[in-house]
């Protein structure tokens, strides 16, 4: 899309994705009649929404913005070793035990890409 029809504002298409998405969600909250989620004032907020949002949005524009500089086969390939990433650097971490179930998982990871 970013380099067929020449539109070099790839970090736009993410503000318009989030315009949209955001309403989205509160009026599915509404029409469901889901409960709003207390998260214990400003300082429980920033300490677990806010990492997560600015990460997954760093996430949507530099995914969107690498499409002006690879391509789309490249991309999927990079983006299929995401798993592969989070699993070697929650073992690196201290987060995951290193078991012979979860290198064979790297292993089968690893070889489908």
């Amino acid at each position: 899309l970013f380099t067929t029809y020449g539109f070099h504002f790839p970090l736009s298409v993410t503000s318009i994705h989030l315009l949209l998405k955001i309403p989205a969600a509160w009026v599915v909250m509404q029409l469901a009649h889901l409960p709003y989620v207390s998260f214990g004032g400003w300082r429980g907020l920033c300490r677990s929404v806010v990492p997560l949002g600015v990460s997954t949005a760093a996430d949507i524009a530099l995914s969107n913005l690498s499409m002006l500089y690879i391509t789309v086969t490249y991309y999927t390939i990079f983006k299929s070793s995401v798993p592969l990433w989070i699993l070697a650097f929650s073992v690196w971490l201290g987060l995951q035990r290193c078991r012979l179930e979860l290198l064979c998982v790297l292993l089968c990871i690893g070889c489908g890409i």
